[in-house]
Formats: C-alpha cells, sequence, structure tokens
C-alpha cells in the first residue's frame, strides 16, 4: 500500500469519526443543555437559544418534564431581549405558579432573577 493511500484512508476514517460524535452530541439533551447553558454563561443567548430549543424537544420526547422546562426556561431567557419585558415577566410567574417543585433552588433562582418581583 501506497503512503497516499495510507493518508487518505486516515483523514477519510477521521471525517467519519468526526462527524458520528457530532451527531450523537446532538442527539444527546444533556449535552445540548450543557453548551447551551456554556454559551449563556458566555452570554452569547442568540447562539445557546436554538440549543435550548432542541434540547426541550428531545426532553419532551423522552418524557422528562423536569428537564424540558429547564431548557425552556432557558430558551426564555435566550430570548428575553428580543420579547417585552412584562410579556417575560408574566411568561416566567406562570412557570413558577405551575411547577413550583419541580426544579431545585439553583436552578429555579435564574428563572426568579430573570423574573423579578410582580
Amino acid at each position: 500500500m501506497s503512503v497516499r493511500r495510507v493518508t487518505i484512508c486516515i483523514f477519510l476514517c477521521g471525517v467519519a469519526w468526526t462527524f458520528s460524535q457530532a451527531q450523537t452530541a446532538t442527539d444527546d439533551p444533556d449535552v445540548l443543555l450543557k453548551k447551551a447553558l456554556r454559551l449563556g454563561d458566555l452570554y452569547n443567548w442568540a447562539d445557546a437559544a436554538p440549543m435550548f430549543t432542541e434540547a426541550e424537544q428531545l426532553y419532551a420526547a423522552r418524557g422528562d418534564g423536569r428537564n424540558a422546562l429547564y431548557a425552556h426556561l432557558g430558551l426564555i431567557r435566550s430570548t428575553m431581549e428580543q420579547l417585552s419585558l412584562p410579556d417575560v415577566s408574566e411568561e416566567l410567574g406562570a412557570e413558577l405558579d405551575k411547577n413550583p417543585l419541580s426544579f431545585n433552588l439553583t436552578r429555579n433562582s435564574g428563572c426568579i432573577l430573570s423574573h423579578g418581583s410582580r
């Protein structure tokens, strides 16, 4: 076998492996949520919003309402600059009223901070 063939084979295997890893990551809502939260930590909410949306849909498809709610709250946070503040506050208040014990205090505190006082 020539060096050129070996190089091409290694390159193609690397591309195939990279593609398979990318596919696996986007099918896992935990990975998506973690990436979205990381982008949010960097104040890159515009790029985080589609990941929150996809994570919410994947969690809902699995029947994981708690994490779907968490992803939904992340989506609200990531799009709140595009909406009116009273609408965002009302939606967050409704989520807190509807699901008071669905998520822990650490996650809940982000919602409360975004919600403010009513």
